[in-house]
């Protein structure tokens, strides 16, 4: 079982599969997400800009990790330039967090995991609503 804090090991897999550059595979990856919201004035469906700026509330963003092509970096941190007086944390997992869950929950070997580390952004959400 994979210890949540290291990186998904891939070196002996690597000679099954072609070299990409790491950089290069995201981005043609992050385009073909961007079918899923293409709207060139929003990062959410249904929102425009004037309804995120209308937003008066506290609002925590967390970044997404660079390699997330569920919830592209680029998103996350459009959201949070949409939204006045926001705050944008890392969460408190690394950059391969979704995408290792996701193969996770798909192997179905430990059942739904999408969430399993989520608690650990309760304390960074308490410190958050406490300042």
């Amino acid at each position: 079982m994979r210890d949540d804090h290291q990186p998904i090991n891939l070196a002996g897999e690597a000679a099954r599969y072609p070299i990409y550059d790491p950089d290069k595979f995201i981005a043609v990856m992050q385009k073909w997400a961007s079918a899923y919201a293409p709207s060139p004035i929003t990062p959410v469906p249904g929102m425009t800009p004037r309804d995120f700026a209308r937003l008066t509330m506290p609002t925590l963003v967390f970044r997404s990790g660079r390699s997330d092509l569920s919830h592209t970096r680029a998103t996350s941190e459009w959201v949070h330039r949409l939204v006045p007086h926001s705050v944008m944390l890392d969460p408190p997992w690394g950059e391969d967090e979704w995408n290792y869950r996701s193969a996770q929950t798909m192997s179905g070997k430990d059942g739904h995991t999408l969430f399993r580390s989520w608690p650990r952004l309760v304390p960074l959400i308490l410190d958050f609503i406490a300042d």
